[in-house]
């Protein structure tokens, strides 16, 4: 196995970055002999302001922070708003990512008006303990990771700090299926990325716009640069477009296979960060995507199987990790909208709507306000099965519900597991909530047709902090009033603990409300 500083190597020479070592930089092909290139710190993007919050230095050499906005969700006093706005305003925050190896040492200093008491590191599972000496904050991290960094007990005005994995593989520039960009400032609008090209963001790229994958086959879009659309048009601003892009998804992935979206940060996105439609065969690993605006969903996977979600970081105004099953577009003629007049005769001129073989694992979520971790509530496709949810830490958690599946359609949801998920600072309604009946997404119900059952969903491993009494919600409704079978059934919470113990059901709200059925906790 070759070496690590031989990879460090490589990517120095082919993503044209500055490693920290004894030198501000490394000759081409090199690496500095010193314990400090265990980190690789990306060029200064010119034209890039850097944040007026903090400064980082990593592994005692400076490396940029970026200025980035948040949902402003905190009142004056860091506390969440019970009920965030819909239509929200945002909030100053920071981000800084680099490469790493081996252990990093950080030190964080603020700026600006910033005071500095106290600081916590999250995921709080990580166990990082940072130290404040001469108003610097200090820590050490020994493995890749997205952490984090919050003062004075309140979770305003954050720090983010993306550790990645060493990079391996950067592409050519000359290569004549790369689209390369290299450090500094790009503006692409809406570009459209074809079948075996690669697009690459090289670290210290920042690249205005929006890609757009349709019917592409073996896609890459890889780095460690920043897709920036935050100066796209947003909704309801009378331009729909500019040069930058416009209202619309940030990244969409539509009638393909064999994709792969890897290590960048997808930043301000007007709509939607990241759109997986009628695909299949796609893993997006070792993303940040950070977006305030109200809609600003994370990842939306939608009619498409083997899709893999991984070791990355959302912080989301709206739902974060999402899995739905819709009717997608049809076999002939013009597709109809919600608004629209449907008759059960609509029905066989589109495909099935399948949604299968779907799994989020060891991602860092921050929800603003809706659901984390989201099935639905668009189901009227046919079916939505084996999905999984494993090794999340939520380390925010405010407005509706952590854990949802909401079926408002005909789908068959069922084979859901959530295994080792980490709430921390729980402050939504309601932790879980299982709902099957009417919403306003629903299509079926006014063509007489009833809501789809959840069955078959299995919670393990669950461990939840910063709630006194967590609230779970299993209801199910019928169109038809005679209906009697259960819409919710064959539910299973083990291993369920809060506040580091154990939970009898007398330590949650259980709410089971109309048509639900076997349901166990802790059994």
């Amino acid at each position: 196995m070759r070496s690590t500083a031989f990879y460090l190597a490589v990517g120095c020479l082919l993503a044209m970055r500055c490693v920290a070592g004894p030198a501000t930089s490394a000759t081409p092909g090199t690496v500095p002999g010193s314990p400090v290139s265990d980190a690789v710190i990306y060029p200064v993007p010119a034209g890039v302001a850097p944040s007026g919050l903090y400064e980082v230095e990593i592994n005692g050499h400076p490396a940029f922070v970026y200025p980035c906005r948040v949902g402003d969700i905190y009142d004056a006093k860091g506390n969440a708003r019970p009920d965030p706005p819909e239509t929200t305003t945002a909030q100053p925050a920071a981000f800084c990512h680099f490469d790493m190896a081996g252990s990093v040492d950080i030190k964080i200093r603020t700026k600006g008006t910033l005071t500095l008491k106290s600081a916590q590191v999250r995921p709080l599972n990580r166990g990082i303990q940072p130290r404040i000496e001469n108003a610097c904050i200090t820590f050490r991290i020994s493995q890749p990771g997205q952490y984090s960094v919050e003062l004075n007990g309140s979770a305003q005005t954050p720090l983010l700090i993306f550790a990645n994995p060493p990079e391996i593989g950067a592409p050519q520039p000359n290569d004549p299926n790369v689209l390369y960009f290299g450090p500094g400032e790009h503006v692409i609008g809406w570009m459209s990325v074809k079948s075996g090209q690669t697009v690459y963001l090289a670290g210290g790229a920042v690249v205005y716009g929006h890609l757009i994958i349709g019917n592409g086959d073996g896609v890459r879009i890889i780095g460690r640069g920043i897709l920036d659309s935050s100066r796209s048009p947003r909704k309801g601003e009378r331009i729909t477009s500019n040069e930058f892009g416009r209202c619309d998804v940030q990244m969409h992935i539509g009638h393909s296979k064999n994709v792969l979206v890897e290590g960048i940060c997808l930043i301000d996105s007007p709509a939607w960060t990241i759109h997986v439609v009628e695909s299949r065969d796609v893993t997006i690993r070792n993303v940040k995507i950070i977006t305030w605006r109200e809609n600003g969903d994370g990842v939306d996977v939608n009619n498409s199987e083997r899709v893999r979600v991984e070791s990355s970081f959302l912080r989301t105004w709206d739902d974060s990790l999402v899995v739905k099953a819709t009717l997608g577009r049809p076999r002939t003629g013009k597709p109809k909208s919600r608004s629209d007049k449907w008759t059960p005769q609509d029905l066989p001129l589109y495909p099935p709507g399948l949604t299968r073989d779907i799994v989020f694992q060891d991602c860092v979520i921050w929800l603003d306000r809706a659901h984390a971790l989201e099935i639905g509530l668009e189901t009227s496709g046919t079916e939505i099965a084996g999905i999984t949810y494993r090794n999340i830490d939520i380390i925010h958690d405010n407005d509706v519900a952590a854990i949802d599946i909401g079926n408002g359609d005909r789908a068959h949801v069922h084979g859901i597991r959530y295994d080792d998920i980490r709430i921390e600072d729980s402050r939504s309604d309601m932790l879980i909530r299982l709902y099957s009946g009417h919403c306003y997404t629903s299509i079926d119900d006014q063509m007489g047709l009833d809501y789809g059952p959840i069955d078959d969903v299995v919670f393990s491993n669950i461990r939840v902090s910063g709630s006194a009494k967590p609230r779970i919600v299993l209801e199910g409704q019928s169109i038809d009033p005679a209906f009697q079978q259960p819409k919710v059934h064959d539910v299973l919470f083990k291993t369920f603990e809060v506040d580091g113990k154990t939970a009898a059901a007398s330590d949650v709200t259980l709410e089971r409300k109309g048509l639900v059925g076997a349901t166990h906790f802790n059994e």
